[in-house]
């Protein structure tokens, strides 16, 4: 199956998820979709504000952590190898 924007293609993406072994979220499951997943960090009073984000991506995780805060993004592509990138995201991104 040809795959032009470089991401895997749907069929492979249905075996990939992330799961959370610590925290609040500990033993939950979340598939990766499009090759890529953003997943947010924060304590319980800024996640719940309007104002703190502009409109998310669908796929994306929002982790209540205490006072811990960030937010990182998986990627996953296979050009031409299959490579796993997590990179993690600053405020100015």
């Amino acid at each position: 199956m040809e795959n032009n924007d470089k991401f895997l293609s749907q069929d492979l993406l249905e075996s990939y998820a992330i799961r959370l072994l610590s925290g609040p979220l500990n033993g939950c499951e979340y598939e990766i979709l499009n090759g890529r997943v953003l997943v947010i960090v924060g304590n319980d009073v800024s996640l719940g504000r309007s104002d703190s984000f502009s409109e998310l991506p669908e796929n994306t995780i929002v982790i209540p952590y205490g006072e811990l805060t960030g937010s990182f993004e998986v990627i996953i592509t296979t050009d031409p190898d299959l490579v796993v990138t997590i990179r993690e995201l600053t405020a100015q991104e």
